[in-house]
C-alpha cells in the first residue's frame, strides 16, 4: 500500500515508533468523523456503479458516531460474509448447471464483495438458460447481469458475451426471440440509466477512472508493446490466490505456483474430453475468456493513465473468475478417474494451507510486530510461544479488534477450515470411479 500511496506508514515504520505514540494516533484514528469535505482528492471510487455501496452507506450511517475502526470492521464482518455466502450458494448453482456432482466446494470495503458473488450467478444464471433456453430462465440471468451492472463496470464485459451467446442461440434456433427480448429489456431499464448518466456525465458509457482521464480504446493499445506480459499475467494469477488482505506481502511463489499448476491439470484434462463437454460448460468457458481479454484491456488502461495511482494489473479482477475456473477444472478433474482425484485432493489440502498460513504465519505476527520476512517452522514456535502474548497490545493498537476477540476468531477459522478440508476430501475418496478404466 505504501508503494501506491507514500504518505501511509508502512509496518516496518509503524513499529518502530514508540507505544505512547502508537497509542497517540490510535486515539487520532478513533476520533475521525466523516467529513467529505475533509480531503481534495479526487475519489476513484465515486466513478464506481452504485448496488455495492448502498448496503454499505445505509450500514455506516447508522453507526456514523461511532469510532472509525469500529465502523470499518462492522462493513467487512457484512461484506465478507454476505460475499461468502452468494459465491457459496452461487457456486452450488453453477455446479448444478455443469452437472459438477463429483464433489462441491472478501472483505474488501467497496464493491468487490458484491462483485464476485454476482459474477458467478451471473455464470450459473446463463448457464441454467443455455440448458433450457426459455423465459424462465432468461429471466434470472437478465436480473443477475443487471445487478452486476450495477455493481461494477467490469460487467459490461459480461453483458457482450450474455449478449453474443443470446444472439448465437437465437441464430441456431434453440431460442424464440421472446426471452432474448425481455432479458434485454430488462437489462436495459434496470441498468440502463446508470450508464446513460455516465454517458451524461463523464462522456463515456463505462464511467472508469481512466475512461474519465482520456484513456481510450486508441491510448490502451498503444501501450500494448510497453506493458511487461509475462509479469503481469503472473500478477494476475497469483493474486488471485493471494493478495495478504491487500497487504503487499509475498507468499510462497512456489506453493503458489503449484496450486496454478494443479489447476492448469484440472482445465487442461477439461478440455481433453472433447466428447463430454456440454453446452453450458463452452458458455462459461467463453465468458472466461471473454474476461480475460476485458482484464488485458483494464490492464493496458491503467498502464496508460498517467494520473492513475494504481497504474498495473489489478489482481483483484481476476478474483471473479474463481468459481467459474475452478468448476471446470473440477470437472476436469473429475473425468480423469483416478489421477483426478489425486489431483483434487492435493489441490483442497493446498488450498487449505494457504489459508492457515496466511494467517498464522503471515498475517496475524506482521500485525503485532514480526516483520513480514518468510517465516520457517521455528520461528513461528518461537512467536506462539514466546512473543505472541508479549505483543498482544502491539497487535491490538494495529488491527480492528482486540487481539484475544481476533485469536479467538483464528482458532474458529483453523476449526472450520480443517473441517471442511477433511469433509470436501472425503466427499472425493466416496464419489472416485468404482469401475476399472483407463487413466
Amino acid at each position: 500500500m505504501h508503494r501506491w500511496r507514500p504518505e501511509n506508514t508502512p509496518y516496518e515504520e509503524w513499529f518502530v515508533l514508540s507505544g505512547t505514540e502508537r497509542q497517540h494516533r490510535r486515539a487520532e484514528l478513533k476520533a475521525l468523523r466523516p467529513d467529505m469535505a475533509a480531503s481534495g482528492e479526487s475519489n476513484y471510487e465515486a466513478h464506481h456503479p452504485p448496488l455495492a455501496y448502498a448496503p454499505l452507506s445505509l450500514i455506516d450511517s447508522s453507526i456514523s458516531e461511532s469510532p472509525i475502526t469500529s465502523r470499518i470492521l462492522v462493513l467487512r464482518l457484512f461484506a465478507a460474509i454476505s460475499s461468502a455466502v452468494l459465491v457459496f450458494f452461487g457456486g452450488v448453482a453453477l455446479g448444478r448447471e455443469l452437472e459438477l456432482l463429483f464433489y462441491a466446494t472478501t472483505a474488501h470495503i467497496a464493491n468487490d464483495w458484491l462483485a464476485v458473488p454476482l459474477a458467478t450467478w451471473c455464470f450459473a444464471a446463463v448457464a441454467a438458460y443455455i440448458n433450457k433456453p426459455d423465459l424462465r430462465r432468461s429471466l434470472p440471468a437478465a436480473v443477475w447481469l443487471a445487478l452486476g451492472l450495477l455493481t461494477k463496470a467490469y460487467f459490461l464485459a459480461f453483458a457482450f458475451w450474455a449478449a453474443m451467446i443470446a444472439a448465437l442461440v437465437m441464430w441456431l434456433g434453440h431460442s424464440k426471440h421472446k426471452p432474448v427480448l425481455i432479458g434485454a429489456a430488462l437489462v436495459a431499464a434496470v441498468a440502463g440509466p446508470w450508464y446513460a448518466r455516465n454517458l451524461v456525465v463523464y462522456g463515456n458509457v463505462s464511467g472508469t477512472y481512466e475512461a474519465f482521464t482520456g484513456i481510450g480504446i486508441k491510448e490502451a493499445f498503444a501501450a500494448v508493446p510497453g506493458i511487461n506480459w509475462p509479469a503481469t499475467v503472473s500478477i494476475l494469477a497469483r493474486g488471485s490466490l493471494w493478495m495478504g488482505n491487500n497487504s503487499g506481502t509475498s507468499f510462497s511463489r512456489t506453493t503458489l505456483s503449484i496450486v496454478l499448476f494443479l489447476l492448469v491439470l484440472g482445465m487442461t484434462a477439461w478440455a481433453s474430453r472433447r466428447s463430454l463437454i456440454r453446452p453450458a460448460e463452452r458458455t462459461v468457458f467463453a465468458g472466461i475468456a471473454v474476461f480475460i481479454l476485458a482484464m488485458a484491456y483494464a490492464a493496458c488502461s491503467a498502464f496508460a493513465c498517467r494520473d492513475c495511482s494504481f497504474r498495473e494489473a489489478s489482481p483483484w479482477y481476476t478474483q471473479v473468475l474463481l468459481v467459474p475456473v475452478l468448476a471446470l477444472a473440477y470437472l476436469g478433474m473429475s473425468r480423469w478417474r483416478r489421477v483426478g482425484v489425486g489431483i483434487a485432493i492435493s489441490t483442497v489440502a493446498l488450498w487449505t494451507w494457504v489459508l492457515l498460513a496466511t494467517w498464522i504465519i503471515k498475517l496475524f505476527p506482521m500485525y503485532s510486530g514480526g516483520g513480514s520476512a518468510p517465516m520457517h517452522f521455528s520461528d513461528v514456535w518461537d512467536w506462539y510461544a514466546y512473543r505472541a502474548t508479549t505483543e498482544a497490545s502491539a497487535f491490538s493498537l494495529t488491527a480492528l479488534a482486540p487481539a484475544p476477540v481476533l485469536y479467538a476468531g483464528l482458532l474458529v477459522s483453523i476449526g472450520l477450515a480443517v473441517t471442511l478440508s477433511i469433509s470436501v476430501v472425503s466427499g472425493i475418496i466416496e464419489s472416485r470411479p468404482r469401475r476399472r478404466g483407463n487413466n
